[in-house]
């Protein structure tokens, strides 16, 4: 498949600051239903990471550790790395 026809299914996802922002309103949905999810709030630092606001996603992770993110989840992830 060649990338025109990836980017046409991609459609305006293929801009990766579009599908960091969708992930970090999904994010914020997911959490405000569940402000417990540590999950979501990984996802809502490696959204930020994407975004290039690493203050931000600092917190998100620190919140997503302090619930019980298990620290494995961390070993092939280098978003935390980045925002730290």
């Amino acid at each position: 498949m060649s990338a025109h026809w990836l980017r046409l299914a991609l459609g305006e996802y293929a801009d990766p600051v579009v599908g960091a922002g969708a992930a970090l309103e999904a994010a914020r949905a997911a959490l405000s239903l569940n402000p417990e999810d540590a999950w979501g709030w990984f996802g809502m630092g490696t959204a930020y990471v994407t975004l290039g606001d690493y203050e931000h996603a600092a917190s998100a992770y620190d919140q997503a550790i302090q619930l019980g993110l298990p620290f494995r989840a961390l070993w092939h992830q280098f978003g935390p790395y980045e925002a730290y």
